[in-house]
């Protein structure tokens, strides 16, 4: 979630879902390289490693409603 007022935490979770709903972010870490039997799991999924920044997505999205 985000938002760009009410920023106190003792508003709750309120704010703006980033993701449709039924949609998340998994992060995997691993030292080394990730398992052979993971990456094919991940693959027969259709789940493949991509960047995604929190913060640089809120940013782009809001830069003109928050006046950032």
């Amino acid at each position: 979630r985000s938002r760009c007022n009410n920023l106190n935490l003792e508003y709750g979770d309120k704010g703006d879902a980033y993701f449709k709903e039924n949609y998340y972010i998994m992060e995997i870490k691993t030292l080394g390289s990730i398992p052979l039997w993971l990456t094919r799991s991940l693959n027969n999924l259709g789940i493949f490693p991509t960047s995604f920044s929190k913060y640089g997505n809120f940013y782009q999205r809001y830069k003109v409603a928050c006046n950032i």
